[in-house]
C-alpha cells in the first residue's frame, strides 16, 4: 500500500536532475517540525529505502562556513582573487543584494556552494581551512608557515544529503502521503503491542502485593511466560495487527470498565463511611458521583 502510493511515477521518463547535495540544520530542523533528531532521520531513512531512492544520506556534517579577515576589507578581497571558494561565495552574496565592499567577513553554505560548481565537498573545505595559514618559501628546500590574519569557522551542524531538485508538485504530494502512510501504519502496530502487553500484564496482576507477598502464584507465573512467548512469536506479524488492533481495543474497554466498577464502588464506600451520619438515596449518590 506505501509502495503503490508513488507507483505512478515509476515509469516515468529518464530525470534531467541527477541529483543535488543539501544540508539541513539539524537545530532549525527540530524546532521547526517540532520532532526529535532520532525521528527525522527515520524518515530520512524511510525515503532512501523506497524504491524511487528519494534521497541518499550521507554522514552528518557542519555546513555554515563563517570566514573572518582581521585586517579588513582589502585582505578579503585579495583572498577572493587567489581563493575560487571565497570568490563564489561572494559573488552569490553579490546577486543576492548583499555587498561586501566594506565588510571583512562573510559567511555562506559550503554545501550548497561546491554542489552549484560541481566541486567535492571536503577539498572545498581544506581549501578553505587553509587560508589561516600563509606559505612563504624564502629559499629553495625551505618552506614556513604562519598564521594568514583570516579565521576560518565551521558550524551549524546538519543533515547531509543528495535529493532531486526537479520533482513535481504531484511527486512532492505522493511523498508526503507516503511518509504519512508509513508513520500511521507504525503508529497502529506500536499501540497493538503496548495494548496487548497491558492486556497480558492485567491478566496476572494481582489486587495488591500482600496476596503474593508470602507464596509464589506458580499458575500466573507460568501463564504469563506463555503470554510473553506468545508476544515475540507474532510481534513481527504486520499482516494480523489490525485484527489484533480490533481484538484488543474490545478487550481494553471491558478491562476499563471493570477497572472503573471497583474504583467507583470503592469511592462510594469510601464516602458513605466519612458521611456515616447523613442519608443518601441512591439519586443523591448518582449525582455526586
Amino acid at each position: 500500500e506505501e509502495v503503490q502510493a508513488l507507483k505512478g511515477f515509476e515509469g516515468s521518463s529518464p530525470r534531467i536532475c541527477q541529483g543535488h547535495e543539501r544540508a539541513l540544520p539539524i537545530q532549525n530542523t527540530i524546532e521547526m517540525l517540532d520532532l526529535r533528531e532520532e525521528g527525522i532521520e527515520t524518515l530520512l531513512c524511510y525515503l532512501e529505502l523506497h524504491p524511487q531512492h528519494w534521497v541518499e544520506l550521507m554522514h552528518p556534517t557542519f555546513s555554515v562556513c563563517h570566514l573572518q579577515c582581521y585586517s579588513g576589507p582589502m585582505q578579503l578581497r585579495t583572498i577572493a582573487r587567489r581563493c575560487p571558494p571565497v570568490a563564489v561565495a561572494l559573488a552569490k552574496e553579490r546577486q543576492c543584494g548583499v555587498d561586501h565592499t566594506h565588510s571583512s567577513s562573510v559567511k555562506f553554505d559550503v554545501v550548497e556552494l561546491a554542489d552549484s560548481m560541481g566541486w567535492e565537498l571536503l577539498p572545498v573545505r581544506r581549501e578553505l581551512r587553509q587560508l589561516q595559514w600563509t606559505t612563504s618559501q624564502s629559499r629553495p628546500g625551505f618552506q614556513g608557515t604562519g598564521k594568514s590574519g583570516v579565521l576560518v569557522e565551521f558550524s551549524g551542524l546538519s543533515f547531509h544529503f543528495r535529493s532531486y531538485g526537479d520533482l513535481s508538485h504531484e511527486e512532492l504530494d505522493a511523498v508526503c502521503k507516503f511518509l504519512h502512510q508509513r508513520v500511521q501504519t507504525l503508529e497502529k502496530t506500536a499501540l497493538c503491542r503496548l495494548k496487548a502487553c497491558f492486556k497480558s500484564f492485567h491478566r496476572v496482576a494481582f489486587k495488591n502485593c500482600s496476596i503474593c507477598a508470602d507464596a509464589v502464584s506458580v499458575e500466573k507465573s507460568s501463564c504469563l511466560k506463555q503470554l510473553l512467548k506468545d508476544y515475540f512469536d507474532q510481534k513481527n506479524d504486520d499482516s494480523q495487527s489490525t485484527h489484533y488492533q480490533e481484538q484488543e481495543e474490545d478487550d481494553l474497554n471491558r478491562v476499563k470498565t471493570k477497572d472503573w466498577e471497583s474504583q467507583i464502588r470503592a469511592d462510594i464506600g469510601q464516602f458513605l463511611y466519612i458521611r456515616h451520619d447523613e442519608k443518601f438515596s441512591g439519586r443523591a449518590i448518582a449525582r455526586i458521583f
